[in-house]
């Protein structure tokens, strides 16, 4: 089972659309379900979790999950609520997903009108921002993020809560493919832009409304005469201002001159030449009637924006001698008129600084009907340059594509088309980039395709992160699986976290027969109790480090000499256990036996030879001697192990041997002649000294390398033999001149 990355594939909610019964119906109607899924996409298809869309009481505006593993927990926490009633299910209180998602999440955005992150039961975090329009929260909008838990005990607690299998909600945690960090922080941005865009497209609607209202009331007003009426009879140059007229004003009735230089006082300086132009330009055209917009000073000073309409009335000649009109009080309406303008340049600079593209194109021609300006920084093209050249995008489109570009283009004219394109294109450096387009397809009353409009984004940091996690993950699955080293994760109780893969390859295992398992299940009975003392020491300091050896159970029942090092790492939110690695030493631990054997048998032979033997360290410090050691010069072993130094000997210098010793160091066996050695008097061991004939051999002791790593001294007491043959000697002398005597 494996968590889908494509967009495209999105669950919609087995047990039907929650939206048909919002009740509140602003954001839903106003938007619409069409529309709020095209802005949903922008950040949902990013992650491959799910999104929901909150009016302010709480209803669904839009809901949609494109994750295995959150749909699979929405499902199960909603089968809990016992019953197929959706509205008694999101009453009851039982309904997990959405009480974490509106509770925690949606509802303190509104509240807090604040983006609140918060993790949901499930094991992942919703991030969510509320949706302002007039400075007032009209509802919040959600997502998820981060990868589903994988530590057993964690997943374990969510199946219980949720009343799952373990094993279907492992599988799926284990499918997700973590985003890196930089996609996320790019959906948060990308939803809080969305929730902008869709209080700014409130805000507009609202205005359109109002402006809708406000013209309607004007309608009603003029034909209930509740403008503000005035007449002028042009023969006798009489003035009418209705009570109304002078109220707009701030003035109570005939409180001013009522003639006709009053309009002249009361106009803004800037509007006196327009109005100018426009009434006697309809006294002497033979038109009957006319409107003009000019200001008028209030009482307070502020200036009154009018519509001032005039019927002309003429008499047989044509001759103007009457005009008969109101004066349409347009403040609310500018007020209602500069709000809409507001919104539209906040949309306007929403839609021209965004790092998306946003584009529409007439179909079939290809003529780009509008195009943003990031054109520029995505394609190396200026919107210009798409309005002058039709289907721009087929000769930046990278030579690779053309085949996708001409199926794709020929499938549109047809009128199909998916939620989305991505390919690569040629930037005006050559290099290549690669683009996700959202699209929509406008068709005609009949059908026919006549448009399409979406959003552009520029993916390439996003796909070469993808590509670059995907390469260091073959790469680091490559080395688990090379390395001679297993790693290991053991949570505080003792039980196997993670085994890496290649614990199949060195003993038998696969990773799921011990994974969920004791980590001292598969240790040799006898090796058990002390790995496990050593466990528990490793568990109770922070960042404390160990090494134990011991014998490891494969899955052919045999058993296998390991060494194992391990951290503790239990603080550590990433790894929250002992983070270990181990690995066979069989072949070491036969060899160190061998060595011990061959030491063993080494030292038997010292202790039972009976030539003297004395061993030294290449610093020519003696290590070791054997009992004809100490039986040759009358004193225990004691006196120079350890201690005498045959290089820096004055002894062993005096009795010439020295230039011997450094030819076995330099790795020559030497052989002394013999020669006599007398250490009477005060001695470098201390011993009581004695002149001793001696026999003598030197040889190094060579690792495979060749380096000398000891020096072996042996000496053959030939004393008796020496003083016999000088007996013999004397003997024979005293034989001969006896001889000579009696001759």
């Amino acid at each position: 089972m494996q968590d889908q990355m494509n967009p495209e594939i999105k669950f919609p909610p087995e047990y039907g659309d929650v939206t048909e019964l919002n009740t509140c119906r602003l954001i839903l109607d106003t938007v619409g379900k069409d529309t709020l899924a095209e802005i949903v996409a922008n950040y949902v298809d990013l992650l491959g979790t799910s999104a929901a869309i909150y009016e302010v009481n709480g209803d669904y505006a839009y809901g949609i999950s494109s994750s295995n593993y959150c749909t699979y927990l929405d499902r199960a926490s909603r089968v809990l609520c016992s019953t197929d009633d959706d509205v008694e299910t999101l009453r009851c209180g039982k309904w997990i997903c959405h009480e974490c998602c509106w509770n925690e999440s949606a509802l303190e955005a509104i509240k807090t009108l604040q983006p609140v992150d918060v993790e949901c039961p499930g094991g992942l975090h919703l991030y969510a921002v509320p949706i302002v329009a007039n400075g007032q929260a009209i509802g919040a909008m959600n997502m998820g993020y981060g990868s589903p838990p994988t530590d057993p005990e964690k997943l374990q607690k969510i199946a219980e809560q949720y009343q799952v299998d373990i094993d279907e909600l492992t599988q799926l945690a284990n499918a997700y493919v973590p985003r890196p960090v930089e996609i996320v922080k790019a959906a948060k941005s990308q939803l809080a832009i969305s929730a902008k865009l869709i209080g700014y497209i409130l805000e507009r609607k609202e205005a359109e409304d109002l402006l809708k209202q406000s013209k309607k009331r004007l309608e009603l007003v003029i034909k209930g005469s509740n403008d503000a009426p005035w007449d002028w009879d042009l023969i006798t140059n009489e003035l009418y201002y209705s009570p109304q007229w002078w109220a707009q004003l701030g003035y109570t009735q005939n409180a001013l001159p009522a003639d006709s230089a009053l309009w002249d006082r009361l106009m803004h300086p800037d509007d006196g030449k327009h109005v100018s132009d426009v009434f006697p330009g309809a006294l002497d055209n033979n038109t009957d009637s006319y409107q003009v917009e000019f200001r008028l000073q209030h009482k307070d000073g502020h200036y009154v924006p009018v519509l001032s309409r005039g019927t002309i009335t003429r008499d047989q000649d044509g001759k103007p001698i009457r005009v008969t009109g109101t004066n349409m009080d347009l403040t609310e309406r500018k007020e209602i008129e500069d709000k809409l303008l507001k919104s539209e340049e906040r949309y306007r600079l929403l839609v021209e600084n965004t790092r998306d593209v946003i584009y529409r194109m007439s179909l079939p021609d290809g003529k780009y009907e509008y195009i943003s300006p990031a054109a520029v920084e995505i394609f190396g093209h200026s919107p210009q340059d798409f309005y002058d050249s039709p289907v721009l995008i087929k000769n930046i489109i990278h030579p690779d594509w053309h085949n996708y570009f001409e199926k794709q283009w020929s499938l549109l004219l047809s009128g199909e088309i998916p939620p989305f394109y991505e390919y690569p294109i040629l930037d005006q450096f050559g290099e290549t980039r690669w683009i996700h387009q959202r699209n929509v397809l406008i068709q005609s009353d009949s059908g026919k395709p006549i448009a399409i409009e979406g959003i552009v984004t520029d993916f390439t940091d996003r796909k070469k992160a993808e590509e670059a996690l995907q390469k260091k993950e073959r790469l680091q699955s490559k080395m688990v699986a090379s390395i001679g080293d297993v790693i290991v994760i053991i949570d505080q109780d003792g039980i196997n976290k993670y085994q890496s893969p290649n614990i199949e390859k060195w003993f038998g295992w696969k990773p799921e027969d011990v994974v969920g398992f004791g980590a001292s299940e598969n240790i040799h009975p006898e090796d058990k109790e002390a790995a496990l003392k050593v466990l528990g020491t490793l568990m109770g300091e922070s960042n404390a480090t160990t090494t134990i050896e011991c014998r490891y159970r494969c899955k052919d029942g045999s058993y296998k000499w390991i060494e194992f090092n391990g951290v503790n790492l239990l603080h550590d939110q990433d790894i929250n256990g002992v983070l270990g690695n181990y690995r066979d030493i069989s072949a070491r631990r036969r060899l160190v036996d061998a060595m011990k054997e061959s030491e063993e048998r080494f030292r038997l032979m010292m202790r039972q030879s009976p030539s003297v033997i004395e061993l030294y360290d290449t610093d020519g410090l003696q290590v070791e001697v054997n009992r004809a050691y100490e039986k040759l010069w009358g004193f225990p072993a004691s006196h120079t192990v350890n201690k005498f130094n045959v290089l820096k000997s004055k002894e062993v210098e005096d009795s010439g041997l020295m230039e011997y010793v450094k030819r076995a160091y330099a790795g020559e066996l030497v052989t002394v002649p013999v020669y006599k050695y007398d250490s009477r008097g005060e001695t470098e061991a201390k011993g009581p000294g004695r002149v001793r004939w001696l026999s003598t051999t030197i040889y190094p002791l060579k690792n495979s390398a060749g380096d000398v790593q000891n020096i072996v001294i042996t000496h053959e007491d030939v004393s008796e033999s020496i003083y016999a043959e000088e007996e013999k000697n004397e003997l024979e002398t005293r034989l001969r001149q006896a001889q000579k005597l009696e001759a």
